[in-house]
């Protein structure tokens, strides 16, 4: 479709200068002043109809989403071409051209993610693409943080967009940076992606929302993807402290209407205790993981849960007797590189600490 539409544009252009060559030849064309005249006649008849082609092209053939960028060009085009014949399409076109494929920058972050992407696929991590997944994470966020702290708008422009797709809480944080930048118009669309990553959230919620209203549902599933909406966008950094605590405690609501048709479900108790420690209700998330110890008594999340709720309350003693069951569980590897991170740091934090005590 993109070649489709590439081609019909480059016979669209075609077609508008041999148009306008028309008009051109026609009027420099010594002949008799009657033959001189119909030339003229002529010749305003074909420059009125190239500089008309010009402003109909957005309607012609593109669709609606990609009107405004075409329009802005071809109004620029067809008022050039109509009060400056010759110059004004030739000059134009050429000016277009330059901006759209020889000097139009393409964003740093995205030569360093097709760089790294190459590179992960060359070398080949097998078994632990969570790594992979972080490490690209993390060499994309980079070269976007050091755009956003130069000049260059157009840079700062492809910044945006790529936070955009990426979406997460610290892509939000970037974006609200941009918002405090000098150039009004790197601001303006910081203000505009954030405003539609919000409204992207609430769409998809109020979706799900009416899922869940559906009496045909025989599954708790669209449940379970509202809570976790819910969770999503409290941790999107697109809400206020309030507004947050407010949909953690909608997510913990929803869990737990799931809760009650799934009491025995592992997974769905230590999601209970996360979104809980979230909320900073460290009691009621102590309760939810050690009911899922009970199913399970060596679930990794439920324990690292534990870990967190004791030292939030700064119960060292649970805390410490909560990191010696992790360190005498068989299995420490939860094929989830975060969660293999966490772990780690309790257990060489409990290892230092004994250390320290023998010295």
């Amino acid at each position: 479709m993109k070649l489709l539409i590439r081609l019909f544009t480059i016979l669209f252009v075609v077609v508008t200068l041999l148009l306008e060559g028309a008009a051109f030849y026609l009027t420099i064309e010594v002949n008799y002043q009657r033959i001189l005249y119909n030339n003229l006649l002529y010749a305003l008849w074909l420059h009125l109809a190239a500089s008309g082609l010009i402003f109909l092209l957005p309607y012609i053939f593109f669709k609606a989403k990609d009107q405004a960028r075409i329009k802005f060009y071809s109004h620029l085009c067809g008022w050039f071409t109509l009060f400056m014949p010759v110059i004004g399409i030739i000059g134009t076109y050429l000016t277009i051209f330059n901006i759209e494929e020889v000097i139009k920058a393409k964003g740093l972050a995205q030569i360093y993610q097709q760089e790294t992407v190459y590179s992960l696929e060359e070398a080949g991590i097998p078994g632990n693409q969570e790594l992979e997944k972080m490490i690209s994470d993390e060499t994309n966020i980079e070269p976007v943080i050091d755009i956003l702290a130069g000049d260059d708008e157009d840079l700062k422009r492809g910044a945006i967009t790529f936070l955009e797709k990426a979406g997460t809480a610290e892509a939000v944080n970037m974006l609200k940076i941009c918002l405090k930048d000098d150039s009004p118009e790197v601001r303006f669309m910081a203000h505009t992606t954030i405003t539609k990553m919000d409204k992207r959230y609430i769409d998809k919620i109020q979706r799900v929302q009416e899922q869940c209203k559906d009496k045909k549902q025989k599954n708790n599933k669209p449940l379970h993807k509202l809570a976790e909406l819910y969770a999503q966008y409290a941790t999107s950094n697109l809400v206020d402290q309030v507004t947050t605590s407010h949909y953690l405690q909608k997510s913990l609501t929803t869990f737990k209407q799931q809760l009650e048709y799934e009491p025995d479900n592992l997974k769905l108790l230590t999601r209970l205790g996360q979104i809980s420690c979230l909320n900073q209700n460290y009691k009621e998330a102590e309760q939810f993981f050690n009911n899922a110890l009970r199913l399970n008594s060596e679930k990794l999340e439920a324990h690292l849960g534990l870990c967190e709720v004791y030292y939030e309350e700064n119960n060292l003693l649970s805390l410490k007797a909560g990191i010696e069951k992790i360190n005498l569980l068989p299995n420490k590897d939860a094929g989830d590189f975060e969660t293999n991170i966490m772990i780690q740091f309790w257990i060489k934090g409990f290892d230092n600490d004994k250390n320290e005590q023998a010295i």
